[in-house]
């Protein structure tokens, strides 16, 4: 096995640190671009609420039934 220097395992080490920054952010940056914000009072986002509340009172409801079943 060949010896390396102490300056050699410093750039080493460096240049890993390098990728994986560089990696880290492409990734970052991908992500960022299938991310979509939309408007809070459009009506795409209103209909979303809707339905995450009514999923929510069927969810209650069904906790209610078993509870109910199991005493």
């Amino acid at each position: 096995m060949e010896k390396r220097t102490y300056g050699e395992m410093i750039h080493e080490a460096i240049e890993k640190h390098e990728k994986i920054t560089k990696d880290a952010s492409e990734k970052a940056k991908n992500e960022e671009e299938n991310q979509m914000n939309i408007n809070p009072d459009c009506y795409v986002a209103r209909e979303i609420m809707y339905q995450t509340a009514v999923l929510k009172n069927i969810e209650n409801m069904l906790r209610q039934l078993l509870k109910s079943g199991m005493e």
